[in-house]
């Protein structure tokens, strides 16, 4: 009778055994491993720390001492708010960038893209002083990102100089990824990610003409004022060098 019951109820029977298993703390014991296992997968894999590109510098030309004096230092960081740091060695002023991603190097929450900061200078120590008539320069490096293979570059961007006397006319240099494009006759350059922010170019590339899309180049130049005002500017970059990318 036993056994009837058993094979002609099994299904209620099985319910039973299930209801049993809950009652006995079987689904706490479930979670918990479950739990466990998603610890472990998570220690497994933890956030790591990936390196930014910097999109664009701006800096003194010259200066005598590095108070009160900055970078200005744009940075692509589509996971967060990245670590933006500034040190110097006896002839280089290294910025860098990092964010912290997962381990797949997805991002951990919302995107943010463009970071826009002033960093101040680290201080300079030259292995010797700068002369009344001999400055010393410094060599500016910055992680770029290399649009054709895809990698970062550490880029010599330009040459901050320190003086024995403080200069006589404050100077700011620039360098960085920059969209280029002409326009009835005036010629621009729109950062990387930041298309609203246009420079007029001072002295313009003759492979950049009008009707062509933008290019994408590396720049680097000197602010200048336009005496007279050219294209509703009354400021450009001279620029000092452009690598123009191969591709639009």
């Amino acid at each position: 009778m036993a056994m009837q019951l058993d094979v002609g109820h099994g299904t209620r029977g099985a319910g039973r055994g299930v209801r049993e298993w809950l009652r006995r703390g079987g689904a706490g014991g479930a979670l918990l491993a479950l739990a466990a296992c998603y610890e472990s997968a998570t220690e497994a894999a933890p956030p790591r720390i990936q390196p930014a590109q910097v999109r664009w510098l701006e800096w003194p030309a010259r200066v005598s001492t590095v108070v009160g004096e900055s970078l200005r230092v744009v940075v692509y960081a589509p996971c967060g708010t990245p670590r933006i740091g500034v040190t110097s060695d006896e002839t280089r002023i290294v910025v860098s960038a990092e964010e912290i991603v997962n381990a797949d190097g997805s991002c951990l929450g919302l995107t943010t893209g463009i970071y826009d900061t002033m960093v101040p200078l680290p201080a300079l120590h030259p292995a010797e002083p700068p002369s009344l008539f001999q400055p010393v320069p410094f060599a500016v490096v910055a992680p770029v990102a290399n649009y054709v293979s895809g990698a970062l570059e550490q880029a010599r961007l330009g040459v901050l100089e320190l003086t024995f006397r403080p200069p006589s006319q404050a100077v700011r240099l620039v360098a960085g990824r920059a969209r280029m494009s002409v326009d009835t006759g005036c010629a621009w350059a729109r950062l990387d990610g930041q298309p609203a922010e246009a420079h007029l170019i001072a002295n313009p590339l003759p492979e950049i003409v009008v009707g062509q899309p933008p290019r994408l180049a590396l720049i680097g130049g000197t602010f200048v004022a336009l005496n007279p005002a050219a294209c509703g500017r009354t400021t450009g970059i001279q620029l000092r060098y452009a690598q123009v990318d191969l591709l639009p």
